[in-house]
């Protein structure tokens, strides 16, 4: 990373001209280079200071020196930093100025929201900001993004490794300090890597089984024991009479045999080897141009303080990350416990509305700080073709059989959401009704209600 590059990026933040103006001109951003400012120690002890606690700070000396680290205290007579894990006084007339740099998570989201698409060198210096500062899952997704685009850059596999073994140091620390019964740190409590609490393969592959189209362009691999098991379970049905003699001869007409006779203990012999096509513009259309990069990050509904819709935020394995966040679109519900997505009328669906304007909105986005619509009309791209989506999905919208609980992207010890705050809410007044169920009694998330006969998928 070269240091023209580095100067380049860090102009660019509006938090660094705040910095040059308070210190002696734009010189001395280019002087302030952002992985410089509080080092994470490698063995993780830095991370005793909470993100929202930790103030970083740059000073300008009398000498003319620039210093930058972690305010630990402010006093009349000067300040205490810690730079690169040790801790410094600095009396007053040893200090020209110095500046009180924002949160972390506000100087992220800004330095994230400047970066171009493709712009892997720029993001991977966010990634080793990011590693700087022991916000380590942050890191690794920057870093898995590149290595989505670009799988052999050296660069980013040398990045990761040094992550990965930060963390593995923060980790044999804490197993250390727990067997010598010691409390482990209070900063963060422990939680599973995200990875391991997205979708499965074995969700992956119920929701293609229940979305594949039945046309016979889909790849699909089935076990040649389905056939028997569905001659001795109905030999006189109809799509049973209409078998092939082997699977591979007509795999779609095996399948739909299954569905015909709701074998749902068959679903795991069979396997989708494609992405169907609703579940491939979901991911095309609206998880990677919008969804992912503008709802689902880790300050907003990606984030610990989601509320009441909980979406999983980028990490390395794309994949899981899309579905998992596809089964959750499906599966949430307003706080007047209407689906986030209306098959019947999709362009009124609440995460297409709450995507938009506010004020071209029928379900605005409440109005909180720093969000920003994710598309700009109802004639934009995006809206035609998240409403393309939504049109391609099967109809009526099956119960997806997935065993499958969200815990959220990060677990924290933080404030409770009350369930009056909801994240979306009508607009227009609709007329109450005595047997309507109260906003506050709808689980965030939670799978859909037991439809009636006529409303179930066949898939069901």
């Amino acid at each position: 990373m070269t240091i023209s590059r580095m100067r380049r990026l860090v102009k660019t933040w509006p938090w660094a001209v705040g910095v040059a103006a308070a210190l002696c001109g734009p010189t001395v951003v280019a002087q302030v280079s952002p992985s410089t400012i509080g080092e994470a120690r490698p063995d993780g002890s830095d991370r005793a200071t909470p993100d929202s606690d930790r103030r970083e700070i740059v000073i300008r000396l009398r000498d003319g020196r620039f210093l930058s680290g972690v305010l630990l205290e402010e006093r009349d007579d000067g300040v205490r930093v810690r730079i690169a894990g040790t801790e410094i006084d600095f009396a007053s007339r040893r200090i020209d100025r110095y500046e009180i740099l924002p949160p972390i998570d506000v100087r992220y989201r800004s330095w994230r929201e400047q970066l171009r698409e493709g712009d892997h060198e720029g993001r991977l210096l966010l990634a080793d900001w990011l590693r700087a500062r022991g916000r380590f899952e942050d890191a690794l997704a920057e870093v898995g993004v590149v290595l989505e685009a670009v799988p052999d850059s050296e660069a980013a596999r040398s990045l990761e490794r040094r992550v990965r073994a930060q963390v593995n140091l923060l980790r044999a620390r804490e197993r250390r300090a727990r067997a010598a019964g010691a409390a482990s740190l209070p900063s963060r409590r422990e939680a599973p890597p995200l990875r391991d609490r997205l979708l499965d393969d074995e969700g992956i592959n119920t929701l293609r089984v229940f979305e594949v189209p039945l046309d016979g362009t889909a790849r699909i691999d089935i076990d040649p024991g389905v056939v028997d098991a569905l001659r001795e379970r109905a030999p006189d049905h109809p799509s049973v009479l209409a078998l092939p003699d082997r699977v591979r001869d007509n795999p779609a007409a095996v399948l739909r045999a299954v569905f015909d006779l709701r074998a749902r203990e068959l679903y795991p012999k069979v396997r989708v080897l494609d992405d169907p096509e609703p579940i491939a513009r979901f991911i095309a259309d609206v998880h990677r141009p919008w969804l992912l990069n503008s709802c689902a990050t880790t300050r907003c509904h990606g984030g610990a303080d989601a509320g009441r819709l909980s979406l999983a935020p980028r990490a390395s394995n794309a994949e899981a990350v899309a579905y998992t966040n596809f089964l959750l679109l499906h599966r949430a519900r307003t706080s007047d416990d209407r689906p986030m997505i209306d098959d019947a009328e999709p362009a009124a669906s609440p995460i297409l509305q709450a995507a938009l304007p506010r004020n071209q909105s029928i379900r605005p986005h409440p109005a909180v700080g720093g969000w920003r619509p994710a598309i700009g009309s109802t004639n934009d791209r995006r809206f035609r073709d998240a409403v393309a989506w939504i049109r391609s999905l099967q109809r009526p919208r099956p119960d997806y059989p997935i065993d499958f609980e969200w815990t959220g992207p990060r677990v924290r010890e933080r404030r409770p959401v009350r369930p009056s705050e909801p994240v979306l809410k009508p607009v227009l007044k609709e007329k109450a009704s005595s047997d309507q169920t109260p906003s506050n009694q709808t689980p965030s998330n939670q799978a859909p209600s037991e439809k009636s006969p006529a409303e179930k998928s066949p898939r069901d």
